[in-house]
Parts: structure tokens; sequence; C-alpha cells
């Protein structure tokens, strides 16, 4: 497998010895791979095909001017059930979905057996056999089937992840934009219709500016700002209101029998 990776890299020139390193063995871009080889052994144009995928996953969340590991950890996230039909989605490893879609099962992020990140590069770095940590953990057993069962098909189940791909979350209309922190949420969260609206983006000065230009701009920077005070503010009232002022009175009532 090295030395061919190493005759179908474009820039095998450049590679001194026989390391190879992390950039090459990427999965996100295929950097490292000749296209051609990759049809001549696979019969796909594997670099389009990934291209198209990770685009159509992403779409609801294209204004965002993130790191791509940021949506695609460097780290393997799998489905205990899926590996064990050889079986592994670009699904499982973004970042927003927590559960495998088709099993609706938690996703691992390190091996059950040493706790350890696997990386997720052409790589034997943490596996000492395929599927197989070095601790001696195996993620998949593949004796008895003789990977006979890898032709499968896998459907979605979880419906937040089809409506994900549908594109029925994120951009609702040219100007809505949803503001997250991506490591801090999941597509469930996003069943909801925000409750939080500007009418910012209304004025005719804004409308003249592009997309990029208005997120990196210091106006909407100042927006986003007075939104979240309003917001917190208005949490501040309705834990005032709801939930202090009750226990307010009770410590009051609480000094008033002390002082007695």
């Amino acid at each position: 497998m090295k030395a061919e990776y190493r005759k179908g890299c474009p820039q095998r020139g450049n590679v001194k010895g026989t390391l190879i390193g992390d950039k090459r063995r990427e999965f996100v871009h295929l950097s490292g791979f000749d296209p051609t080889k990759l049809m001549e052994y696979l019969e796909i144009d594997l670099i389009s095909h990934n291209r198209s995928i990770i685009s159509t996953i992403l779409k609801p969340v294209e204004y965002f001017f993130e790191h791509i590991h940021t949506w695609f950890p460097l780290s393997l996230r799998w489905c205990s059930e899926c590996v064990k039909k050889g079986f592994h989605s670009w699904l499982h490893q973004f970042s927003l979905v927590k559960r495998c879609p088709t099993h609706q099962i938690d996703l691992i992020c390190a091996c059950p057996g040493c706790l350890k990140q696997i990386p997720f590069l052409l790589s034997d770095y943490s596996l000492s056999d395929p599927f197989t940590c070095k601790c001696g953990y195996t993620l998949a057993d593949f004796t008895l089937t003789q990977w006979s069962e890898w032709n499968i098909l896998a459907k979605v189940e979880d419906g937040d992840v089809l409506k994900w791909l549908a594109g029925e979350r994120g951009v609702v209309t040219e100007t809505d934009r949803l503001l997250f922190i991506p490591r801090s949420v999941s597509v469930k969260m996003f069943n909801f219709e925000p409750t939080i609206t500007s009418k910012f983006t209304d004025s005719e000065h804004i409308k003249k500016m592009t997309k990029r230009g208005y997120s990196l701009s210091n106006e909407f920077k100042d927006h986003v700002y007075d939104e979240n005070k309003k917001c917190f503010r208005a949490i501040d009232r309705h834990v005032r209101k709801k939930y202090l002022a009750k226990w307010d009175k009770v410590l009051w009532d609480k000094v008033l029998v002390k002082s007695q």
C-alpha cells in the first residue's frame, strides 16, 4: 500500500525517503492521491465524489468561515454497528452528528480499550492490524465473513439528519444566519425555530454589502453584541421574576426567624 501510495502521489518527486506526512494521508481533500490512479484502481472519481458529499453536508453552514477540521475532526468517529459491516460514513465524521444516522446509537470517538483517539488518516499510527487498535481492542472481526458483508446499503433513519441534508436547517432566507459554537451543538438542536430575530439586515446599507463583507464588518459584531445583550437581559429578568423572587422571600423569612 505504501509503495502504491508513493507511486500515485503527484508530488512524489518532493518526498524523500519512505516517510509520508499526514498532509498526504488526509481523507478530506485526498491531496496526496493521484486522481488517475484512484480511477484506475477503484473505478470511481473518488476526489469529485468526496467533494460533492462534503459540500452537501456543509451546505446549511456554508457561510461559516471555519477550518474544515472544525466540521470533520482529525480523529475517527464511528458507529459500533456500522463498523461490524465494514461501513463508515462522512456523516459519522461530521461534528454536528452525535449519533449514528442509521442505528441511532452514540458514536464512538476513542478506542474503548485504551481510551486513545484513532487518527482519521490513511495510516497505521494507532492500528496494529485492520480494525484493531494497538492496545489489542478489536473494532470489528472479519475472520469469519471475510469482508463478504461489505456490500450493504446504509439508510439514514435520523429525521434531523435527513432535514439537514435536505437543506431544512441553517440558512432560511438569503439574509438569515444561525450563530452557534460548532463544537457545542448537534443537528438535533436545529429542530427549533429561532426565537430571536434581527432586522439589521433589512437596511439598505447592509443589503449592498456581500455576505462575507458583512460577516467580517464591525457593524456585524456590533449587531451581534446588541442582540446578545438583549437576550441575556431577557433571561436575567425571567430568572429574577420566576425563580429568585421566591427564594428571596424564603431567605428573608429565615433571616426574620433567626432575628427573633
